[in-house]
């Protein structure tokens, strides 16, 4: 078995693979050796096709690469919405399962299995985590509306020009 080694070649500069450690130069290169102007040509094109093919290989990869970054993101997007619902229903199910102390829960059940399931700190932690994700995007959604919903005067406002609206389409005079 011929043992193989990595080597920069001289020439062209690029890594190659050789079988014999003690050559500089490739055997693409050893081909196009000489000063004359059908040799420089003949090295130009070379080196040309060379790293083409050597480019050519390296931007397949990276679109290759690209596409499985998508395909793992849109899997990811997909698992963190399965556990977004899977946490709606256990929520869910905690405001219709909740202690009322002697071991009784409200649905009248001693001993019910589902706080069993509700007690589980993880449980209690993605509940606890999905309250605060839906609270800050209410408060996100409030301070885009630019209208606070307790102010009177917002509120007064918006009747006032709805009533002289409503007025004008009534009395077209």
């Amino acid at each position: 078995m011929i043992k193989r080694s990595t080597l920069r070649c001289r020439c062209c500069e690029l890594p190659q693979l050789i079988a014999d450690a003690n050559v500089s130069i490739c055997a693409a290169c050893n081909e196009h050796r000489g000063v004359d102007p059908i040799s420089t040509r003949r090295r130009l094109e070379t080196h040309l096709a060379m790293v083409t093919e050597r480019l050519v290989a390296a931007r397949a990869a990276a679109d290759k690469a690209y596409d499985e970054r998508d395909l793992y993101k849109k899997k990811m997007h997909a698992a963190y919405g399965s556990r977004e619902s899977a946490v709606r229903r256990l929520r869910s199910l905690s405001r219709l399962h909740e202690p009322r102390g002697s071991g009784v829960c409200i649905c009248r059940t001693r001993g019910c299995a589902s706080l069993a399931v509700l007690d589980v700190p993880w449980v209690r932690d993605m509940i606890r985590k999905l309250e605060d994700i839906e609270a800050q995007r209410e408060a996100e959604e409030r301070a885009a509306d630019g209208r606070d919903e307790w102010s009177v005067m917002a509120w007064d406002a918006t009747y006032d020009a709805e009533e002289r609206s409503a007025r004008r389409r009534a009395d077209p005079a």
